[in-house]
C-alpha cells in the first residue's frame, strides 16, 4: 500500500535479515539470498520457496534517477520463517506521509536531489537486556584519559579490551533469544522522495522517534559515491507523532531543515586565511603574503 491505494508495478525485495553477530566470527552470513519481484495491478506480490531463515522484505521505491549509489530500501519489514509456513505481510498503508524541505546554506552549485538515496530510520528505545555499549566505551575512554599514572591507564585499557571481547558474545546471546529477535525486527527504514527544489515526501510513516540521514555529494565521476566531494551532511533526530486513527492522508510537516555546506576550494577562489607558529615561536599568516606567489606544502607523518 502507498497511502490508501495499492502500489502497482512496484519493486519488492527479499533478503536475509542478519541479526548482529548472528554468524560471528563470520562478518557475512554463509547464505547469500536476493529475491526481486513486481507487484501486480492490485498491489499483490509473492516470494515462493524461501528458506526458513530470518528475512527482510522491503519496497524499492523510485526515489533516484542515477543508476549508481545506494539501493532504495523502504518500509523494511523483518520476521522469521518456520518450515512450511505461508507468511502474509502488508507493506505500507499505516501512519501518515511525512513532508519537509531541506535547505543548504553556503553552497553556490546546483544540487541534484535525486542522485542518491536518503533515509529516515527508526530509533529503537533502550532495553535493559542490551547495555548501551557506545556509552560504556565513551565513559571508559574518559576514565583512561583522566588517569594520573601509567599503571592506572594500563589497568583501565585492559578493562576496555576485555569489554570489547565480551561485546560480541553478549549481543549474540541477546539477539538469539525470541525477545532479542523481536526487538531487532522493530528496525524500520524509509526513503525520502525528493523533488529538485529540496522538498521531500516519505510515505506511510507511523509515529515514533526517527533519525534523518542525508549525505549530499557533488556530481559523480565513477561508481563509488564516496569518491566525490561532499557538499553537506545531516544526522538529525525527529519525533513524529502518532497519526489520527492509525492512518491518514494528511501529511506531517517537518518544516524547513537547514544544512550548512562544507567549504569547498576551487580554482579562482580566495584561499582561507590562517596563522601558525613557526619553529622559532613567531606567528606567520597567509594574508601576510598577499600579492605574492606562495607555495603551501601540507604534509603529515
Amino acid at each position: 500500500m502507498i497511502g490508501c491505494r495499492p502500489g502497482t508495478s512496484e519493486e519488492m525485495h527479499l533478503w536475509p535479515a542478519q541479526l548482529p553477530y548472528e554468524h560471528h566470527p563470520r562478518n557475512f552470513p554463509p547464505l547469500q539470498l536476493y529475491l526481486r519481484t513486481l507487484t501486480d495491478g492490485s498491489g499483490q506480490f509473492s516470494f515462493d520457496r524461501v528458506p526458513r531463515i530470518n528475512v527482510q522484505v522491503y519496497h524499492g521505491p523510485k526515489v533516484k534517477d542515477e543508476k549508481v549509489g545506494m539501493n532504495p530500501m523502504s518500509q523494511t519489514t523483518s520476521f522469521s520463517l518456520k518450515p512450511g509456513e505461508v507468511k502474509t505481510v502488508i507493506i505500507g498503508g499505516r501512519g501518515w506521509p511525512v513532508i519537509g524541505q531541506v535547505l543548504v546554506n553556503g553552497y553556490e552549485g546546483k544540487i541534484n536531489w535525486r542522485s542518491d538515496v536518503y533515509t529516515l530510520e527508526k530509533i529503537l528505545p533502550p532495553i535493559d537486556d542490551l547495555p548501551d555499549f557506545a556509552a560504556l566505551f565513551l565513559e571508559h575512554n574518559a576514565k583512561i584519559l583522566a588517569a594520573d599514572s601509567a599503571e592506572e591507564k594500563n589497568r583501565l585499557s585492559d578493562q576496555m579490551r576485555k569489554l570489547q571481547e565480551e561485546l560480541p558474545a553478549k549481543q549474540r546471546a541477546f539477539y538469539s533469544t525470541e525477545k532479542g529477535r523481536q526487538y531487532y525486527f522493530q528496525n524500520k527504514r524509509y526513503c525520502l522522495n525528493f523533488a529538485q527544489d529540496g522538498t521531500f515526501r516519505i510515505e506511510d510513516v507511523p509515529g515514533g522517534k526517527y533519525r534523518l540521514r542525508i549525505d549530499l555529494r557533488e556530481g559523480r565521476e565513477g561508481p563509488m559515491r564516496f569518491s566525490t566531494p561532499p557538499i553537506a551532511s545531516l544526522n538529525k533526530e525527529f519525533e513524529i507523532p502518532d497519526s489520527p486513527g492509525g492512518r491518514t492522508d494528511e501529511p506531517s510537516d517537518l518544516g524547513k531543515i537547514e544544512m550548512q555546506a562544507r567549504k569547498i576550494l576551487s580554482v579562482g577562489k580566495l584561499a582561507p586565511d590562517f596563522e601558525v607558529k613557526t619553529v622559532d615561536d613567531k606567528t606567520v599568516k597567509l594574508s601576510d603574503f598577499a600579492g605574492k606567489y606562495v607555495l603551501l606544502d601540507f604534509w603529515a607523518v
